[in-house]
């Protein structure tokens, strides 16, 4: 409060000091220039030079618009002509579309009875249809079909877009027999393709560094501009330099790098050479900038629609006016201040599109209604957070202080909406109003106001209008939910059965939680894209882990390990963690930051591992991350040879019991050995890392011929005892046949057709 307060006391004279050096400069901003108009035209003095003057359709009348409408009334040379229907002016009392207007009425219409142009159109027959779409795409589609049962859809139809995003989907999405389009809105410059490429080389050329080593870019921005649809053209046609582009991205993953140099990047594209080129002053950068439109513009095969090269045109006529601009008043900033000031002002700009307003489908934005009226209506994206939406505005001056004074708030915003959106429809014989239906993010499916008030008040108006509604691209299931099939076929398993790969138990795994998640990773080999971590991630620290462990026990292969041995291990230990996180897996930077954590959790999870061991010394290792065909399991399922195998982590043996032991440094839900069955194993996904140690001694036992086989979980995350012994004593004869048994019926559902 006390803030609120010093801000307010000193509001006033900065106020003041404002507006005197703007008049000064005979310049002002649009509130100033309004109150100075009705100012003028309000003293008597101001002659209009005009016998009448008609103001059409004004229905959302602000108060300088007031002022100078009152004044022009008082010498009786104003006429206001309406636009309005009696549905929402009288029918429906206090109907936020009339509400609005009733003011106004009040204010100018001395006579209510005499007022000019209000309709009685919704009395009329409509047709009505209300489609709920599961995507923005899918409205896009619609349309379409909307418009292929429109006989001439260039003829008196219009579609109405509340929201810009929307234009591009739907350009792109107009069948043929559209040959004529008149886009009648502005498009913001911020939604643009052309405009996500210059925001990711702000991006780049902000994050960028300098050390001794010279310029370097933060991976993420210069693989944002590669990936760009505006660069891709330029490289993916070209196999020579896809495959340089492909490389570099795969050495960048592989080595972890997280700052890139200009001699690291892909050479042979010509277009980097001014993306990466590193400016200096604004001068530079807007040279840079025009010779890259200037490429991108010129250049063969680019994927950029007519629309949006017209776009990025007047993107380019955008930049030469912000730097003439700034020669003009000769003002000196720097690279930061310019890159702020220039995502102010596109924040803030759309750009018009030219076309013909008298021919072709008229594409409009909801404003761009005032006073047409069309046979037919397509409305998109009537959603709550779109039309009214939260309009919020950005104000010094507090919503009471704006009701008080009779400046506008968000509530004259939402019925001025609504007004737009009832006069959009009224002359209207056929209405097409689209939604989207996706709840999943921020309640982003909740259908607009407007749509349930009239399926609730217009059939009880007027019982001749008709509302139908239809759901969209829902073909499966309920709520969107579409149902993925995969007919098998025999050729899906060639590699498997031909013996080229080995059936991993990881692979089993997946099988046994999800079926198509084995379909997609096994049978097309499509994983999750790889990037550089930039913190360690649970993955790398299991890797680490892992490779650290096999370092610190390759000498003892093949040995029998005591207490003395594990206390030498454990004295080494991290040494041995930072040299496998330096030389096998690219981390460098140790000694600070996210990493020096992650070096320091992953050296006491080592310790922690060392000291289990050396509480059940003596015992052999027998081996270590054996090769994944080294203990293979041979299957024939209905005469075919399939191979099942792993990596084992570690094999040990002690007193003649040999022991598989698996690593685990994720959560290993909880289990309990003697209450799980075999039959469990392969059909609960909760039990997956049991199912993979049962493989693992199969395998082990089938191949050695050894019986007296156990297997035991390290789980890292178990807070007291991490020993998870899943098969505590030596499987008997009639456990091995089982899950042999087991294993051969789920491999003869993996490969049944």
């Amino acid at each position: 409060k006390r803030t609120f307060t010093e801000l307010w006391e000193k509001l006033y004279t900065i106020y003041t000091e404002y507006i005197s050096t703007l008049k000064d400069k005979k310049t002002g901003y649009s509130g100033l220039i309004f109150r100075e108009a009705a100012g003028i035209v309000s003293s008597e003095s101001f002659n209009s030079g005009y016998i009448k003057i008609y103001f059409a359709g004004f229905n959302y009348i602000t108060k300088s618009e007031t002022a100078i409408i009152e004044s022009l009334q008082k010498r009786e040379n104003a006429c206001l002509l309406w636009d309005a229907d009696d549905y929402y002016m009288n029918a429906i009392p206090e109907h936020e579309a009339g509400r609005l207007l009733k003011k106004n009425f009040r204010k100018f219409e001395s006579d209510e009875s005499n007022i000019n142009w209000i309709t009685n159109r919704f009395s009329e027959k409509k047709n009505i249809s209300v489609y709920s779409c599961g995507t923005s795409t899918a409205q896009a589609k619609a349309v379409s079909n909307i418009l292929n049962k429109i006989e001439q859809p260039g003829i008196n139809t219009a579609i109405v877009l509340p929201d810009d995003s929307m234009l591009f989907p739907l350009l792109n999405s107009l069948p043929e027999k559209v040959k004529q389009v008149n886009v009648s809105m502005g498009y913001p410059l911020k939604l643009s393709t052309f405009h996500s490429f210059i925001e990711a080389y702000i991006r780049l050329h902000s994050n960028m560094k300098s050390d001794s080593s010279g310029q370097k870019f933060y991976y993420r921005d210069v693989f944002r501009i590669i990936s760009s649809r505006v660069i891709c053209p330029f490289y993916e046609k070209d196999f020579a330099l896809s495959q340089k582009v492909y490389k570099f991205k795969k050495v960048v993953v592989d080595h972890r790098k997280i700052y890139i140099t200009h001699e690291e990047l892909p050479p042979g594209i010509p277009i980097f050479e001014n993306i990466f080129k590193v400016v200096a002053s604004i001068d530079e950068l807007f040279i840079n900038l025009e010779t890259m439109i200037d490429e991108i513009l010129s250049a063969e095969g680019h994927s950029l629609s007519e629309f949006e090269l017209e776009f990025t045109g007047n993107y380019l006529q955008f930049l030469r006016q912000l730097r003439g601009v700034l020669l003009d008043y000769e003002t000196s900033i720097d690279l930061k201040t310019f890159w702020k000031l220039y995502m102010d002002v596109i924040r803030e700009t759309r750009l018009p599109f030219k076309g013909e307003p008298l021919e072709g489908l008229q594409i409009l934005g909801l404003l761009e209604t005032r006073n047409l009226g069309f046979d037919n209506v397509i409305m998109l994206s009537l959603n709550e957070k779109i039309i009214p939406g939260n309009r919020h505005q950005e104000s010094f001056i507090p919503f009471n202080l704006r009701k008080s004074f009779g400046i506008t708030t968000f509530e004259d915003y939402h019925d001025s909406t609504s007004n737009y959106f009832y006069n959009a429809l009224k002359e209207a014989g056929n209405i097409h109003l689209l939604h989207s239906s996706d709840t999943k993010d921020n309640d982003e499916g909740e259908v607009t106001r407007y749509i349930t008030q009239l399926e609730t008040e217009l059939p009880i108006y007027n019982p001749k209008i008709e509302i139908k509604k239809f759901p969209v691209d829902f073909p499966h299931g309920i709520s969107g939910e579409t149902i993925i099939e995969v007919e098998k076929n025999e050729k899906m398993f060639n590699k498997f059965t031909s013996g080229e790969r080995i059936l991993s138990p990881s692979a089993i795994n997946y099988y046994v939680n999800c079926t198509l998640k084995f379909y997609f990773a096994y049978i097309l080999g499509l994983r999750e894209p790889e990037e550089p971590a930039e913190e360690i991630d649970a993955k790398t620290t299991g890797s680490i882990l892992h490779d650290t462990m096999n370092k610190l026990f390759e000498e003892y292969v093949g040995k029998v390990v005591d207490e003395n041995d594990i206390e030498l291990l454990i004295s080494k230990s991290e040494d041995d963690v930072v040299s496998v996180m330096k030389n096998i897996h690219h981390i460098y930077d140790l000694n600070s930051g996210a990493n020096l954590i992650m070096k320091k959790i992953i050296q006491n999870l080592v310790r922690r591992l060392l000291y289990v061991d050396k509480a059940r010394t003596p015992f052999k290792i027998i081996d270590l991350e054996t090769k994944s065909g080294k203990h293979k399991i041979e299957m024939e399922v209905k005469g075919k040879k399939v191979f099942i195998g792993g990596k084992i982590d570690r094999i040990d043996e002690k007193d003649g019991v040999f022991r598989i032991v698996d690593y685990k440094t994720g959560k290993v839900d909880s289990f309990n050995s003697q209450k799980q069955t075999i039959n469990d194993l392969f059909t609960n996904p909760r039990y997956k890392e049991s199912l993979q140690t049962y493989i693992y001694a199969l395998m082990y036992s089938n191949s050695t011929g050894k019986k007296n086989v156990t297997a035991t979980l390290l789980g890292l995350k178990n807070e007291s005892n991490i020993t998870l012994n899943v098969i505590e004593n030596p499987l008997s004869d009639e456990q091995l046949s089982e899950v042999i048994d087991r294993l051969h019926d789920l491999i003869e559902e993996i490969l049944n057709t």
